[in-house]
This record gives structure tokens, C-alpha cells and sequence, in this order.
């Protein structure tokens, strides 16, 4: 008897949470921040988002601070509230892909792709914004699909609401929620303009009365956040620099999210491109080799570097963004001076190498495949629409990002991009017709189990040495303080120091220049490694299941 696939998603998750292991009261990344809007909520009753920060955050505070009502003010509650979110994700694109009609195999791969996708794996251990907002997204584009497949009122208001409140959580919903109504008012069969425009109504109003709430909101606490304004004031100051290092990143990683998939496709997209016109396919196929070389040869020729510098916005092969994914594992080193020196553990240049090729070979299949007169448009009138409907989201997504997402604040960050290649899995899902149901080659097969295999082994590896070096340093700065010691003269950490300094530095009124470090002196240390002119006061170590080696962290004290 076969194991229901919604169980089998479930036991993944649950034997990937005891591997990582998750325990501990700590924040990462940015969530420290989130996690002071949540604790706040269930302490005044009042939502107050940082000035430091720039996304809408109200529905990740809202649900947040409720969970911290129930079980106390913790940050591993909120971690866990996320990983629960993540796997109801994975639940909800399974019985999406199965409303589209997908083969078993197909949406397994799919599947499987999106949970061991490195940045997804990583952050849903976290309270960072990106898996809540997905969540969110993912049910308004599963109520959707089913409004398409069945027609019902109440799928399409459902769509509207559960867009609305992803946008309480980041704004970039409104992108999502245009190309939903596009899709409406343009993708339609049979339906008259005043059918359309009433679908097109529905789903707008069911999202109304969220963005006017945020809106209310966000003018009783005295407009947007020096960190909104400061994006905004950005726009003026955008270069070409920024355009191709984001356009690029964000095709490059879209294709190693993708990658299983793209594996798994690769035999029905050379069929498909092989029954397409002759001079029509050799130059959408040179043009999209072209175009993916120039990427790589762009990046390989401004940032080549003798050393791997983790605090630099673009490099010159994969990991090519900043922020979870890095040549060391996952997580971000956010101790400062470690952020900015060379990695304090081994790199593997030529298997990132390996990475970066595969990833521009497969950035040219996927945009082969989704090319129009290679890529036949759906049997059925709902993969139609949905295929519109992804090709105008990640589209759309990736031009908003780009944009946003300014050189001055470290460029795009990769884990921004987990909004475009949702869609962008979408419509190679939706894309499957008859014939590229029929049994896949063996070879296809097994590169995408060997990729998928890989990729399963790497998450959990590196999250769980994420989770152990933020547990250790958190500790570490804890003991300082257990001394007395001023958490203002401790370069602990970003989340050491936003966690503890913040509203010194909000007290002073100097928050809205987006200080990153939080500190006056550097007395104290929090280091990978031994610091001219300190001395080591503690040393602990952990054991790191990708290098397979002990990892050291120090404590370090100024000499006098």
C-alpha cells in the first residue's frame, strides 16, 4: 500500500526538523527585528514595526504575537511557526499541481525541487518574511487555479483574501494580485468583457479590505519607515551595474532552484524543441545560450577576485548573490569583522564551478522551454490561463526586484528571488501536455535523483551548522552579559547587537540611517578567528557536518 503523498511531505519535514534541530532561544538573519514586532504585539496589544525595516510586516506580527500570547515570548516558537508554514506550502503546491493535472512524476520532482531548494530549506528554520508571504501566496494561487478548474465564487474570493493578507507580510504581493487580474481580464476563453471585469472585481475587492487596513495603519504610525523611504529615494540612483548583476542573479538562481526540474524536463523540452521550425528553434536556442553566456562572462569579468569575500554584493561564479546561500554552506556570518574578511572555512571553487555551468546551461533550457513557438500552449483552458498568469508573475516580480533591490544595500539578495521562481515552477508545471506525461529516460531520471539527493543532503547538513553556530555565539554573548559586560561595547553579531542595542541607538534618533552593526565599541569580540590587538578569553568549537571538521568561535577581549 502506498503512503499518501500528503503524509510523506509531513515525515519530510518532521525527520528534517529532528536532523536540523531547531532548539534554542536565538534569532537569525533578520528576525530578530520581526521577532521584537511579535513579542511587542503580544505584550501592548500594538503592532510597531522597526524603523530599520522596510517590508510591511504587520500579518507576520499579528500572527506572530498571538502564537507568543499562547506559548510566551519565544523565539523558537516562532521559528517552528514558520517551518509549519513551509511544509503547508509543500501541502498546498502538491494539490495545485494535481488541479493543473500534472503527473505524479512531474509534481514529485517539483515538489521535491521547492522543499530542498537551499534558500527555501534554510529559511523556513527561521522567522525571516519570505516563507510566511509564500504561504500566503501559495493558497491565493491554489484558490486560483481552482477558481479556473471549477468556476466558483468562493475560490476567487479566497484568492483575494489570502493575497491580501500576504501583502500585510510584504508588499510585493501587489504584484502577484496585478497578475492575477491581468490573467482575468486578459487570458479568458469564452467569457464576455463584463464577465471579466466582475471575476477581475471579485478578487480585487476580497484583497481591499487588507490593504486599506495596512494603509490605515501605516498612517497612524506616521507614514513609511525611513527604510521605505530610503528604497524609494534610491529609484533615482539606479545603475547598470544594478540592472544586469540583478537581472542576471535573479535568471542564474531562478535556474538553480529549478534545477531538478529543469533535469526532469530537459527530454520533453529537446522534443518539443525539435518538432518546433527549423530557423525559429536554432535561434531561440542561440539566443538564449547567448544570452546565459554573457551572464556568466559579465559576472566572471567584474568580480573576479583572488579571495571569496562573503559581504560583496555580486561574485564571480554561484553563489553569485548575498545573503543565505554561500561557498561555505548556508546562513550568513554576521560577525563583524568575520563578515568582511575571507571565509573562515573551506570553499570547494571548482564544485561551485560545476554549480555555476550547470546553472547557465539550465537558464537557457528554461528559457528555451518557455520560448513561444517552442513551448505549445496548454491542452486544457486552465493551463492556459495559468501559464499566463506565471510567465506575467515572474516576469513582473523579476522587474520589481531588480529594482528595488539597490547596490547600495548589497544588491539583490538571493532569498528575494524564491518570488519569482515560485511562478516560474508553475509554469513548467502547467505546461505539461499528453505527451510529456509519458514515462520519462532513465538517464533523465536519474541525474534528477542524484541532483535532488545532493541537494537534500546539503540542506540539512548546512542548516543544521546555521542552527549550531548561531546557538554557540548566541551563548557566548550571553555569558559577557551574565559579567556585566556593556552589550554596547560588544561586537556580538548583527542579531546580537540589533536584539540588545536597538533601542539605545532608536533613543539617539539616528535609526533611520539603517545602522547595520549596532554598536559603540568594540571592548568585546565575537570572532571565527583571533583579532590583532585581543586577546582570547573563551574558545568553543562545533562540529560541521559539510566540512567535516571542527569550526572554532572566539571570544575576544581589547588589550589595554
Amino acid at each position: 500500500m502506498k503512503a499518501p503523498p500528503h503524509l510523506i511531505i509531513i515525515g519530510l519535514y518532521v525527520l528534517a526538523a529532528l536532523l536540523v534541530d531547531p532548539r534554542g532561544e536565538f534569532p537569525l538573519n533578520d528576525d530578530w527585528s520581526y521577532s521584537r514586532a511579535a513579542f511587542g504585539f503580544a505584550r501592548t496589544g500594538r503592532i510597531q514595526v522597526d524603523e530599520w525595516s522596510a517590508m510591511s510586516l504587520a500579518g507576520q506580527a499579528l500572527y506572530g504575537g498571538f502564537l507568543c500570547k499562547l506559548f510566551g515570548n519565544s523565539f523558537l516558537v516562532l521559528r517552528l511557526s514558520t517551518l509549519v508554514l513551509s511544509c503547508a506550502l509543500s501541502l498546498v503546491l502538491l494539490e495545485t499541481f494535481r488541479k493543473l493535472g500534472a503527473s505524479s512524476g512531474l509534481y514529485w520532482v517539483a515538489l521535491l525541487a521547492w522543499v530542498f531548494n537551499p534558500i527555501q530549506f534554510c529559511l523556513s528554520f527561521t522567522y525571516m518574511t519570505e516563507i510566511p508571504f509564500l504561504f500566503f501566496i501559495g493558497l491565493g494561487i491554489f484558490f486560483f487555479v481552482s477558481y479556473l478548474a471549477q468556476g466558483e465564487t468562493r475560490f476567487i474570493l479566497g484568492c483575494g483574501a489570502a493575497i491580501g493578507y500576504a501583502f500585510l507580510i510584504r508588499q510585493t504581493a501587489a504584484v502577484y494580485l496585478a497578475a492575477m487580474l491581468a490573467t482575468l481580464l486578459l487570458a479568458r476563453d469564452s467569457d464576455g468583457w463584463k464577465q471579466s471585469l466582475r471575476k477581475a472585481w471579485l478578487c480585487a475587492a476580497a484583497s481591499i479590505p487588507f490593504v486599506a487596513s495596512y494603509g490605515v495603519w501605516l498612517l497612524l504610525q506616521g507614514g513609511p519607515t525611513p527604510a521605505t523611504r530610503r528604497k524609494l529615494d534610491l529609484l533615482a540612483r539606479i545603475s547598470w551595474e544594478q540592472i544586469l548583476g540583478n537581472l542576471y542573479g535573479a535568471a542564474f538562481y531562478v535556474s538553480f532552484m529549478l534545477l531538478p526540474l529543469l533535469a526532469y524536463r530537459l527530454p520533453h523540452a529537446a522534443r518539443r524543441w525539435r518538432s518546433a521550425d527549423q530557423r525559429l528553434r536554432w535561434c531561440v536556442l542561440g539566443a538564449w545560450l547567448l544570452f546565459s553566456a554573457f551572464g556568466l562572462w559579465w559576472f566572471r569579468a567584474h568580480y573576479s577576485r583572488a579571495q571569496y569575500l562573503m559581504s560583496e554584493a555580486y561574485h564571480d561564479r554561484m553563489p553569485f548573490l548575498l545573503n543565505i546561500l554561500y561557498d561555505t554552506g548556508l546562513g550568513p556570518l554576521t560577525l563583524d569583522p568575520t563578515y568582511y574578511r575571507a571565509a573562515p572555512t573551506p570553499v570547494y571553487p571548482a564544485l561551485w564551478r560545476a554549480v555555476t555551468l550547470a546553472v547557465g546551461v539550465g537558464l537557457a533550457v528554461l528559457g528555451v522551454a518557455a520560448s513561444p513557438g517552442v513551448r505549445r500552449a496548454s491542452e486544457r483552458p486552465v493551463g492556459r490561463c495559468v501559464s499566463f498568469f506565471a510567465a506575467f508573475a515572474t516576469l513582473s516580480l523579476t522587474a520589481f526586484e531588480v529594482a528595488f533591490s539597490h547596490l547600495e544595500e548589497g544588491g539583490l539578495f538571493d532569498r528575494h528571488v524564491l518570488v519569482a521562481a515560485l511562478p516560474a515552477m508553475l509554469l513548467l508545471v502547467a505546461a505539461e501536455s499528453k505527451e510529456g506525461a509519458r514515462k520519462v529516460s532513465r538517464s533523465a531520471a536519474a541525474a534528477t535523483a542524484i541532483m535532488l539527493a545532493a541537494l537534500a543532503y546539503f540542506c540539512v547538513a548546512a542548516t543544521h551548522d546555521y542552527l549550531q553556530w548561531s546557538r554557540l555565539r548566541w551563548g557566548l554573548g550571553e555569558e559577557l552579559l551574565t559579567r556585566n559586560v556593556d552589550p554596547l561595547h560588544v561586537a556580538g553579531g548583527f542579531e546580537f547587537n540589533g536584539w540588545h542595542n536597538y533601542d539605545a541607538f532608536r533613543s539617539r534618533g539616528n535609526v533611520g540611517q539603517v545602522y547595520y552593526w549596532w554598536y559603540d565599541k568594540r571592548d568585546y569580540l565575537i570572532a571565527m578567528a583571533p583579532e590583532d590587538g585581543y586577546e582570547i578569553i573563551r574558545r568553543r568549537e562545533y562540529f560541521s557536518w559539510v566540512h567535516r571538521i571542527p569550526v572554532p568561535v572566539y571570544v575576544l577581549k581589547k588589550r589595554e
